[in-house]
C-alpha cells in the first residue's frame, strides 16, 4: 500500500515539475535565465517528494545565508542526494552525458536544467568549464559532485579538480556541503541496510527505486561549510572544499544491523 501511494504522489510531483519546467523553458528564451526559475521550481517540487518519500532533512547552516551565485560541491551517495540538496537551494546540478542519455533519467536530467560534461573526454574540458562559468556569472547556483561517481559511503573520494577552475573565473565562493544519511525507519544507517537509500556501482534504477518507498521514514543531515573564497588555484580550493566536506562525513562502518 505504501508502495502504491508513494508511486502515484511522485508521477503527480513528476507531472507537475515537468509542465512548470516546460513552461518556464518557453517563457524564457535564455536558457540561464530559465535555469535560475527552475532551480525555485524544482526547491519547491524536491521538499513534497522528500515528505511524500518520509525523508526528514536536517541542517545546521540555514541556507539564506549563504552566498549566491555559489560553487557548491558535495559527496555524492545516490540520486537522493539531488533532492535533498534541491530542496535546500535553488541550483543546476553538473551531471554526465551519460546521465543525459539514459532512459528516463535523462529527461529528468533535461528538465531540472542540468549542466553536461563528457567525463570521459577532455578534448572539450575548456567549452565545459566555459558553460559553468557563463552560469555562475549570471547568477546560476551550480552544484557539482567531485568524486565523479556515487559510493556506497564508506569513505569521501578524492575530489576532481578541473571544473573548478569555473569558479576560479567566475570568481563565485565555493561552498562545501556534507550529507550523511542517519537512520532507516529509526536504525543507524550501517553497510545492512544502506543500499535502500544509496545508489552507486550497477545497481538498477527503477528496482531501486521501489525498494526505497518500502521505507517508512529515513533522516539526512546535511552540514553546510565555511565558503572558500576563489583566490589561489583550482587544485588548491578542490583540496580544500575536500577536507572540509570529509572532516564533516561520518563513514559507514562494515557491521551490519
Amino acid at each position: 500500500m505504501r508502495q502504491t501511494f508513494r508511486l502515484i504522489a511522485f508521477a503527480c510531483l513528476l507531472v507537475s515539475y515537468a509542465a512548470g519546467a516546460l513552461v518556464l523553458h518557453i517563457l524564457f528564451q535564455n536558457p540561464l535565465r530559465a535555469r535560475r526559475w527552475i532551480g525555485r521550481w524544482l526547491r519547491l517540487h524536491s521538499r513534497f517528494t522528500l515528505q511524500a518519500f518520509g525523508i526528514r532533512v536536517d541542517h545546521k547552516i540555514p541556507p539564506p545565508d549563504l552566498p549566491s551565485p555559489a560553487f557548491i560541491v558535495s559527496n555524492h551517495l545516490g540520486y537522493l542526494d539531488a533532492l535533498v540538496i534541491s530542496s535546500l537551494l535553488p541550483v543546476s546540478f553538473v551531471t554526465s552525458i551519460e546521465m543525459r542519455d539514459a532512459f528516463f533519467i535523462g529527461q529528468i536530467t533535461k528538465l531540472a536544467g542540468c549542466l553536461y560534461v563528457e567525463r570521459r573526454n577532455k578534448e572539450n574540458l575548456q567549452g565545459e568549464i566555459s558553460m559553468l562559468t557563463d552560469a555562475l556569472c549570471n547568477g546560476v547556483n551550480v552544484c557539482v559532485f567531485p568524486e565523479a561517481t556515487s559510493t556506497n559511503g564508506e569513505s569521501v573520494l578524492r575530489f576532481r579538480r578541473p571544473l573548478y577552475a569555473a569558479a576560479v573565473q567566475s570568481k563565485a565562493p565555493v561552498i562545501p556541503l556534507c550529507l550523511n544519511y542517519e537512520s532507516i525507519d529509526g536504525s543507524p544507517v550501517c553497510a545492512g541496510n544502506r543500499d535502500l537509500l544509496f545508489w552507486y556501482g550497477d545497481m538498477p534504477f527503477f528496482s531501486h527505486l521501489w525498494s526505497l518507498w518500502r521505507i517508512r521514514t529515513a533522516r539526512v543531515h546535511v552540514t553546510f561549510g565555511q565558503p572558500i573564497l576563489t583566490t589561489s588555484a583550482a587544485s588548491a580550493i578542490a583540496e580544500e572544499s575536500h577536507l572540509a566536506v570529509s572532516s564533516h562525513f561520518r563513514p559507514i562502518l562494515n557491521a551490519t544491523i
